[in-house]
């Protein structure tokens, strides 16, 4: 176990270090002595004072505009573009691991399973935080690991990740049993995807499709990171905000 921690904290460092891009978090270095295991290396990135988006969203919800939405989607959709333009695959895109500054700008973050070929058994090891089910592309909750396309897969976190920028709820709200995760599990092993949420903010038409192309069972179907961007900077314009 404590051999994973190191390989995946090292995997972090490595990675962070060859990353510059204004919607990733940035490394400014690391550090020994803190928490638990005080032997082992803590990064240290620049204070991100309103949290992640999960926290961000139940805070503002009434609060955020149409353009504060549209905004977030540009921020995530560049930082992904980016990521697969290096090439780098995130691995664990969720609203846990997307924060956003003073500013309302959203910043990628955590990149420990990077790049990281893996399938149920180390996602169930790997993942931390609560939640990070609702957002798994299907491929990787399979028992046959093989050739995971991994850019594909992190276009499928991309789709409910911009379900719950503009609806303001997690993806697989709809689901309210005490077991949630694993009901959702189940849902996605048989192919099924998040319901499209009810009540306000309205998610258009035209959002609804995109976020069914990246929710797409196979994983060929959905879009690439330079499609998604290019989809979002269309809306900036069609909207007639500044892109």
């Amino acid at each position: 176990m404590l051999l994973t921690i190191i390989q995946k904290i090292s995997r972090e460092i490595g990675i962070l270090t060859i990353l510059r891009h204004k919607n990733i978090v940035p490394l400014l270095g690391t550090v020994t002595g803190f928490g638990r295991r005080p032997e082992l290396p803590s990064l240290v990135t620049p204070w991100i004072p309103n949290g992640t988006l999960n926290v961000y969203l139940t805070s503002k919800h009434n609060d955020l505009s149409a353009r504060d939405r549209s905004r977030m989607l540009e921020d995530v959709s560049a930082g992904l573009c980016y990521l697969h333009s290096v090439p780098v695959v995130h691995g664990d895109i969720t609203g846990a691991n997307i924060l956003i500054d003073e500013r309302g700008q959203a910043k990628l973050i955590d990149f420990g399973l990077s790049t990281v070929l893996y399938g149920q058994s180390h996602l169930a090891a790997t993942s931390i935080h609560a939640g990070a089910i609702r957002y798994a592309a299907p491929e990787l909750l399979s028992d046959d690991v093989g050739d995971l396309p991994l850019e594909k897969s992190d276009i499928y976190s991309f789709g409910c990740v911009m379900l719950q920028i503009l609806s303001g709820r997690h993806p697989w709200s709809e689901i309210k049993s005490q077991n949630s995760e694993y009901g959702i599990y189940g849902l996605k092993r048989q192919g099924h995807s998040p319901q499209r949420p009810n009540g306000h903010p309205a998610i258009m038409d035209s959002d609804w499709d995109i976020i069914q192309k990246c929710l797409q069972l196979k994983s060929d179907l959905r879009p690439s990171a330079d499609e998604v961007f290019d989809f979002v900077m269309r809306r900036l314009c069609s909207s007639g905000q500044p892109a």
